[in-house]
């Protein structure tokens, strides 16, 4: 029988990959019109601060738009490395980590020596970037496997069996061309 194992640290550089894989899939709607609502303040307060400048020769008050407009603008220019960073310091910082086991069922998730278990019929989504398998749920709940910590086989096998699993087929999130996939 198959069993695969995997540690995922939600680190901050998993949790702006997460914001972005799931910002640009499950919730594409929501981060663009965030992410517009960011960039056109920003540019709002631009103007502002650059009109009055010009035309009224107020500094302090050009000063400070223009720096609430660069505030703005730079949320929504870099907004899922923003909305990573906020997502890491909710949790505490990194606050260790999720140990996954895989087997015929489904996959166990523990965190902090508390348990979930999630069965493949369960999958609504199965997405993969460079670094990570992700596991959605129907319910919305969703894991996300490190690939570099994986034991019990390669990242192709492992790909291979969720899909088999679940019934589902990966997409792949990530930056660039996906590898081959078989």
């Amino acid at each position: 029988m198959t069993s695969f194992r995997s540690h995922t640290d939600y680190d901050l550089e998993n949790m702006e990959e997460l914001q972005r894989v799931m910002g640009k899939t499950l919730t594409r709607k929501q981060s663009l019109r965030k992410r517009t609502v960011f960039l056109s303040w920003g540019a709002v307060c631009l103007a502002i601060g650059m009109y009055l400048a010009v035309q009224k020769n107020s500094v302090i008050l050009a000063l400070a738009c223009c720096a609430v407009g660069c505030l703005l603008f730079g949320s929504g220019l870099f907004f899922y490395q923003v909305t990573g960073w906020t997502a890491f310091r909710a949790m505490g910082g990194n606050l260790g980590g999720s140990d996954f086991t895989l087997d015929k069922n489904g996959i166990l998730a523990v965190r902090q020596k508390a348990g979930t278990r999630f069965l493949y019929t369960d999958c609504a989504y199965l997405m993969e970037t460079e670094n990570n398998f992700y596991f959605v749920a129907s319910d919305g709940q969703g894991l996300m496997i490190d690939k570099h910590h994986l034991r019990g086989g390669t990242a192709d096998e492992l790909r291979a069996w969720l899909e088999e699993k679940s019934g589902k087929t990966t997409l792949w999130v990530g930056k660039g061309k996906a590898p081959n996939q078989g």
